[in-house]
């Protein structure tokens, strides 16, 4: 490994060929010439592939690579084996990076070790618009222990060090959606702290057509399995005690029952893959209810998985809507400030 690569930025190419430049081009701008930049193109069918070469001949420090169609996590642990710098971090090639990117990381990244990891705040893009919106986190910047619950579920928006993408393998079948969710416990049981910086210094593009923008039931059910592969690994591992196991079953609920399984409910509240995701709950989980993580919630979500675990869907059904309603009304008439007031409170 070359010694003077302090940052690795891998960034996942699939027929985004309209942004990939752009996407760049920003690492560039943000103080990436002092870097290494990786492309991984994931079997593009479009020019992304020609794109990103036609770029490296001009920056000497852009390395680009093709791989067959497996989906965003191959290509983010194949892009990882190629890298060559102390620091890893990620960027999907139809986002980008604020200008402050290294700056602000390069003032807290002398302060920690190979064991732990920084997080970054992030904000959207709208195509659509060609607006930005605001912080999506309200982060406190402090250096604390882990926490895998209080982490955002994203691979990207964060730093890790070598040392940890190492060791963070993941199992998956290729092209899964929602692989982050779980690939993101196997690399946070190696880790021992976090420093969280509150400026959104990763900028997540929202347009239409991304896999982002898609809540197809379907695809949404694919969490479900990207965290039982979680699962299997972590079972295996060394540092899985009684403690860890009961914040990945927190975690995992936090994640189906609570995000996942509203958002099936609020299109069909007989959904089938309701059924499945709840039935895999119980059968996988039996106590999860009892979990002390869950009974420290905010009241709105004990009391969602409250009528989750008595199965009383159809009545989260109609609540969810009644609350959309509320919300659209509300900021029809001037409220919007004070919805997302009671959004920020009531998690």
């Amino acid at each position: 490994m070359d010694a003077d690569i302090k940052y690795s930025v891998i960034i996942i190419s699939y027929n985004i060929e309209k942004y990939l430049e752009e996407s760049i081009l920003s690492v560039i701008n943000a103080g990436g010439d002092r870097c290494e930049i990786i492309v991984m193109d994931d079997g593009s069918s479009d020019h992304s592939f020609d794109i990103a070469l036609k770029l490296a001949e001009k920056y000497q420090n852009l390395r680009v690579f093709r791989q067959n169609n497996q989906g965003p996590l191959m290509a983010r642990q194949n892009g990882a084996l190629k890298a060559q710098g102390k620091w890893i971090t990620f960027l999907d090639g139809d986002d980008f990076f604020d200008k402050d990117f290294f700056r602000c990381v390069d003032n807290q990244i002398k302060n920690i070790t190979s064991k732990d990891m920084i997080v970054v705040n992030m904000r959207h893009y709208y195509e659509n618009t060609k607006k930005y919106g605001e912080p999506i986190y309200s982060f406190e910047e402090k250096y604390e222990p882990v926490n895998l619950l209080k982490l955002p579920w994203y691979v990207h928006g964060k730093v890790f060090s070598r040392e940890i993408m190492d060791k963070g393998h993941s199992f998956y079948k290729p092209k899964h959606f929602y692989e982050d969710i779980g690939h993101l416990p196997q690399l946070v049981i190696n880790i021992e702290n976090v420093y969280w910086i509150d400026k959104p210094l990763y900028i997540y593009r929202r347009r239409e057509g991304s896999t982002s923008t898609d809540d197809s039931s379907g695809k949404l059910y694919d969490m479900v399995a990207s965290l039982e592969a979680a699962r299997r690994y972590l079972i295996r591992h060394p540092l899985f005690d009684a403690d860890f196991a009961a914040i990945f079953e927190a975690y995992v609920i936090k994640n189906t029952l609570l995000f996942n399984f509203p958002k099936i409910l609020n299109q069909d509240a007989k959904s089938k893959y309701a059924m499945q995701m709840f039935r895999y709950i119980e059968l996988r989980y039996p106590f999860w209810y009892q979990n002390p993580y869950i009974q420290t919630m905010s009241l709105r979500d004990r009391s969602y998985l409250w009528l989750i675990k008595r199965r009383y869907w159809n009545c989260l059904h109609h609540l969810i809507r009644f609350k959309k309603l509320i919300k659209n009304k509300m900021e029809h008439v001037g409220m919007k400030e004070l919805v997302l007031l009671y959004q920020k409170y009531s998690k």
